[in-house]
């Protein structure tokens, strides 16, 4: 296995490691706050970027944010 596909994880794997229902990512996906790659028809996740995005949504919403400012926020950071 190539050390991309290493890095790119199924929504049910980024789901395990991130604590997220995947229910909760597919949210997050169709208001494009997470923006998965498609493999083969699959919602793929580069491991490191949607581990720190959904840290960073964490931190976010625990600040008290909503998720149409949290989409804007992200943008702007990049």
């Amino acid at each position: 296995m190539s050390l991309e596909k290493k890095e790119l994880l199924t929504i049910g794997e980024l789901s395990k490691l991130s604590g997220l229902p995947i229910s909760t990512i597919r949210y997050y996906c169709d208001r494009e706050i997470l923006t998965p790659e498609y493999v083969g028809g699959l919602r793929m996740f580069r491991r490191e970027e949607a581990m720190q995005k959904i840290a960073r949504i964490r931190e976010l919403k625990e600040r008290g944010f909503k998720l149409t400012q949290i989409k804007e926020i992200l943008k702007e950071e990049g």
